[in-house]
């Protein structure tokens, strides 16, 4: 089967906590990662040992948990509070915090790739088939739904169409 592996840690944190910051990263829907956003946070959190990152993610995961059971609204808590948990091997609890943020935007690509990735892993195809049509309907070019596609198609629901979602990907 074909599974694209989650980014580490430091890959997510690089690059996922400064575009969350992008989209609104002062207001209060983003009280869980306001401190790894602080100047000197996600700096210190980059150079940090392998054990002290792992505290700041359970710390940052914490304080996603303290925010959506605050304003369990709050979707960008949400969808944070999966990544994550992803990242930390909990799945389940992944999965749950994909599902909430995806219930409360449906637009949101990224945690519909993420269910889809996740939905492959438990080698549930309906699921990850259904998760990476969402993602296509919230980005119809998305590469990467075609690629979670193609992947799913490749270990076996249809082998000879999972290289017409592979090209759709680079197209």
């Amino acid at each position: 089967a074909f599974l694209v592996p989650p980014p580490p840690t430091a890959g997510i944190i690089r690059r996922g906590l400064p575009a969350i910051a992008a989209r609104g990263g002062t207001g209060t829907r983003n009280v869980c990662v306001r401190e790894c956003l602080r100047p000197r946070g996600l700096s210190t959190l980059l150079a940090s040992s392998p054990a002290e990152a792992h505290d700041k993610v359970q710390e940052a995961i914490t304080k996603c948990r303290d925010a959506v059971e605050r304003k369990p609204e709050n979707e960008e808590a949400w969808f944070l509070l999966g990544v994550l948990l992803q990242e930390t091997g909990e799945l389940d609890g992944a999965r749950t915090a994909f599902e909430k943020s995806t219930a409360l935007d449906p637009k949101r690509e990224a945690g519909w790739l993420n269910l889809g990735l996740l939905a492959q892993r438990r080698q549930d195809t309906p699921s990850a088939l259904r998760a990476y049509m969402a993602a296509l309907k919230a980005n119809p070019s998305s590469g990467s739904a075609y690629i979670g596609l193609g992947g799913v198609m490749e270990s076996g629901v249809k082998p000879d169409a999972a290289n017409a979602a592979y090209e759709k990907a680079i197209e």
